[in-house]
């Protein structure tokens, strides 16, 4: 199974998020799935991560109220053409090369990401089922 993320993730790494995911879908860490991480890319993960605090709750309200990285997420995704040729790379680098059956779980702006991939950018061999 491969996990996509999308915009406005909570985890400050891939191994954090890849966790929490796993947690919420199988009540533990599991081997068998691989995290397509891109937060670090992210305008909003850029923003938390520049926050000297720890106060979750100071951090949500402070996420609503910027509303414009989440929006500077979606255009960089689609107008920064280097940006999102990285962030498609990091599924692309993911995808089983076996020609073995896979799942794909994604989320919000992963599921643009994973759709354009699929549609025009998936390896040869890959085995993919509508």
């Amino acid at each position: 199974m491969i996990l996509c993320h999308g915009i406005n993730e909570s985890a400050p790494d891939a191994a954090t998020l890849k966790l929490c995911w796993d947690t919420v879908l199988f009540g533990k860490s599991n081997p068998e799935t691989v995290l397509s991480f891109w937060g670090d890319l992210s305008v909003v993960q850029q923003k938390k991560m520049a926050l000297s605090f720890q106060d979750d709750v100071l951090c949500e309200i402070l996420k609503v109220g910027s509303s414009n990285a989440l929006l500077q997420d979606v255009e960089n995704y689609f107008y920064n053409p280097t940006l999102r040729a990285e962030i498609q790379q990091r599924l692309i680098d993911v995808l089983p090369t076996d020609g073995q059956p896979f799942v794909i779980l994604c989320h919000s702006l992963g599921t643009v990401l994973v759709y354009e991939v699929l549609l025009n950018d998936a390896p040869a061999n890959l085995n993919v089922e509508a």
